[in-house]
């Protein structure tokens, strides 16, 4: 017993997490000379590198526990990436550290103008999905009943904006529609993200996970928040 003990007391407190930071989600360009900040749940700094001209960096992160990246580089948006680390080393599959362009960002604040404090602070903002069984198959499907909410440390909700089916924000809108995506303004941190949707007027299904979002960046989230079907 006391050698294990030992050996458990013994194991190093970080690891490394290494990966590669492309454009937009592509894994053709990549975003050189990034600057990456490793946080861990508490938001303390464990690590701070610069990425190479190739996107790729090594880094330190506190094992077994949430791991939150914050990545900001010349002309792109301040992006959030929240992951868990194991006991071991890891590297972070390609295309799943992206970041925008700040002219994308504009864009995509374009589409949600008209949402209340779309300006002020960072975003949460992404896509509601459910894989659909079709001839077979199982096919990706945008959620037009979905919902999404951010419960803030302190307790705050803050409700999502949502597009018409052209595209542009609606304000009268309560559900992602056709597009599936939603957008959160005005938040920054450790929060939870609700999500969730609706027959009807009946809540089928809802969930939280824990976002970070850096200040006056964005956390977007693609092809992560799937719905599970009704049962």
């Amino acid at each position: 017993m006391i050698l294990l003990l030992l050996a458990c007391t013994s194991r190093p407190e970080l690891v490394v997490l290494s990966g590669t930071i492309f454009e937009s989600g592509s894994e053709d360009s990549v975003v050189a000379d990034a600057q990456v900040r490793v946080l861990d749940f508490a938001l303390e700094e464990v690590d701070a590198v610069a990425a190479d001209s190739e996107g790729a960096f090594a880094a330190q992160a506190r094992f077994g526990s949430y791991v939150f990246l914050d990545l900001s580089a010349d002309g792109y948006a301040r992006t959030g990436f929240t992951g868990t680390v194991g006991m071991t080393d890891y590297a972070i599959p390609d295309g799943v550290l992206w970041m925008r362009t700040e002219s994308e960002l504009d864009a995509l604040k374009s589409s949600f103008e008209g949402c209340p404090l779309l300006e002020q602070g960072g975003a949460v903002e992404g896509e509601i999905l459910m894989a659909l069984p079709q001839d077979g198959v199982m096919m990706k499907t945008f959620v037009e009943t979905g919902w999404a909410r951010v419960v803030s440390e302190d307790g705050e909700e803050v409700e999502a904006c949502y597009l018409d089916e052209d595209g542009l924000y609606d304000p009268e809108a309560v559900y992602t529609g056709p597009t599936g995506r939603f957008l959160i303004p005005n938040v920054s941190g450790k929060v939870q993200l609700w999500v969730g949707y609706d027959l009807g007027e009946t809540p089928m299904y809802e969930s939280y996970s824990t976002v970070f979002v850096p200040d006056g960046g964005v956390s977007s989230l693609y092809d992560s928040l799937w719905m599970p079907l009704p049962s």
